[in-house]
């Protein structure tokens, strides 16, 4: 297996000497979404990489318009013969880079889109067996990625450990650049998940959002060798995220380092646990069809962290331990010692069939479905 790592400032380099990473992926604000990297630095970068030994290649997955397609190129052709190849995401950056440097080697994204094998090989075919490697998304299943990359002639890698891209938007919607070098970084949190922080990076070629959790699948990296894929990725936000893999490298060797860093507040299996070549559960709640269920609720809306919105089907002697039920048949007991109606009234004793709200309970969601953990509690 070899391995590549995000660079976004030349100042992040001597992080890199230790790591054994063969490609460096050079985030250069230019050409990069969430680059950091001036083009001063750009060449700095190249040569001082091509000292370690390593493979550079140029990020550009920005979204370019028509009239900065001939400005970019020109900014570009000063490091092209530097560059062992060049990653995109947008087709008509790659269809354009055929036609200006034939010679060029490429690699071609699909993180966010493809997630068919049929797609895959329409892509290959398409550029016509100029790519060198095709980066896979991470909501493809690892069964499909099985299936198609030992039949590719490129190279393939995927995102092992890093912040997962949810959201891209050419305007800079935050009116202000992200700074690299610092610790500190802009969040945002939606209404209905207000514990729930997502990273979000502005820059001049626009906003990305991440999600609050970023990815470690070196986990299965067996696995994952065993599918096809030749190269895993490590990514960084931050130079202080790199600065403490470099150094937890340094203390526990590469393998060990993989597998720990930032464990606890990382998904680990992402590939294994959502398979999105099955409808996604939530859409079709198995018990809708099993009659043979008891439920005596339903609840109506769950927002976290304020309160669960619930329909009563029978009448109730508080305090009660019920069970929710989500549509993935993940069960919760709770405690329900205390109900409002939806006038605001507090009821701690004797409930009747209706709508209340009650305490949000982790792990609850909209949709589950009440039962009650003993049936002599209900009241008669």
């Amino acid at each position: 297996m070899k391995y590549t790592i995000n660079l976004r400032c030349v100042s992040h380099l001597t992080h890199l000497r230790n790591l054994p990473v063969s490609d460096v992926l050079l985030q250069a604000d230019p050409f990069c979404r969430s680059g950091g990297m001036e083009l001063k630095e750009l060449k700095e970068s190249i040569f001082s990489l091509k000292d370690m030994g390593k493979k550079c290649v140029l990020s550009w997955d920005c979204l370019v318009k028509d009239d900065e397609l001939s400005k970019s190129i020109s900014l570009l052709e000063p490091f092209v013969d530097h560059l062992d190849s060049i990653r995109y995401s947008d087709p008509g950056i790659g269809g354009l880079l055929i036609d200006i440097y034939p010679d060029l080697d490429l690699e071609l994204s699909l993180e966010h889109g493809s997630l068919n094998k049929y797609a895959v090989k329409s892509w290959i075919e398409h550029y016509k067996h100029k790519l060198k490697k095709v980066i896979f998304s991470l909501q493809m299943p690892l069964d499909v990625i099985s299936t198609i990359a030992p039949t590719l002639r490129v190279d393939t890698e995927i995102l092992a450990a890093g912040p997962v891209n949810i959201f891209y938007s050419r305007r800079s919607l935050l009116g202000l650049d992200s700074d690299h070098g610092s610790s500190k970084a802009f969040t945002i949190a939606s209404d209905d998940r207000p514990n729930q922080l997502n990273p979000i990076f502005a820059t001049a070629k626009g906003s990305s959002v991440f999600y609050d959790k970023p990815v470690n699948i070196f986990s299965i990296e067996e696995k994952l060798h065993k599918a096809g894929i030749d190269y895993l990725r490590f990514e960084y936000l931050y130079e202080h995220e790199l600065k403490e893999f470099s150094e937890c490298v340094s203390q526990q060797g590469w393998r060990q380092a993989t597998l720990s860093y930032n464990k606890d507040n990382s998904i680990e299996a992402y590939l294994l646990n959502n398979p999105t070549h099955e409808l996604f559960s939530r859409l079709k709640n198995k018990f809708l069809t099993e009659k043979n269920e008891e439920k005596e609720g339903l609840v109506i809306e769950a927002v976290k962290p304020k309160y669960c919105l619930i329909n009563l089907d029978v009448s109730l002697n508080l305090p009660i331990e019920v069970k929710f039920i989500s549509p993935e048949r993940k069960t919760i007991v709770a405690k329900l010692d205390v109900l409002h109606d939806l006038k605001g009234v507090e009821y701690q004793n004797n409930i009747k069939p209706g709508t209340y709200l009650c305490k949000w309970h982790k792990y609850v969601v909209t949709g589950s479905f009440i039962q009650i953990s003993d049936s002599r509690q209900l009241k008669t």
